[in-house]
């Protein structure tokens, strides 16, 4: 993908969907949104460079500008799994958005979170109110960020974190 206006790719009111090596050298936002109603997702690979979050999962957004931003009424995000995100952003590698009181999130989980991101590598948040999602798992995260992992105005009821580390400046790998 290239020059995307807004998303690369976006999902609303879908079963069983996927994303395999989506790569892209510049875009404007984000490389993947989700927007519930969402059941059972899978992302394989994210590659390049975005403008705004990388892989977003949220159940609606509310107040945007943007018509995008209104394609699905919302609903709830049940069982999305993305490995292997490796790319640079001006926001964020992997985020959670909880949406309203109404809507649940459910066992959404990112593992292999590399690359840089000035504010954080992976977000729990919610624009709209404190709400309570379940089953959230971040693993393997070595990005150059802000923060490794930040949870804000949500509370989270089985939070995972498994090899989560910030890495405040680049570093050297062996060949």
């Amino acid at each position: 993908m290239k020059n995307a206006s807004k998303y690369c790719i976006c999902f609303g009111a879908v079963r069983d969907y996927s994303v395999v090596n989506l790569y892209s050298p510049s875009t404007n936002s984000d490389g993947v949104k989700v927007y519930g109603p969402a059941f059972g997702g899978y992302v394989n690979g994210v590659f390049g460079r975005y403008g705004d979050d990388v892989v977003s999962v949220q159940c609606s957004e509310t107040g945007a500008p943007f018509l995008q931003y209104n394609f699905t009424g919302g609903g709830d995000c049940i069982g999305f799994k993305c490995v292997n995100i490796d790319a640079k952003t001006l926001a964020c590698l992997a985020v959670v958005y909880a949406g309203l009181s109404t809507e649940f999130m459910y066992n959404i989980e990112f593992d292999g979170v590399h690359g840089y991101a000035p504010q954080n590598a992976c977000k729990v948040a919610s624009d709209t109110s404190t709400k309570v999602v379940s089953g959230i798992a971040f693993r393997n995260v070595d990005a150059m960020a802000g923060a490794g992992v930040i949870v804000q105005t949500v509370i989270v009821d089985r939070l995972t974190l498994d090899n989560v580390a910030r890495i405040s400046r680049p570093r050297l790998r062996a060949s």
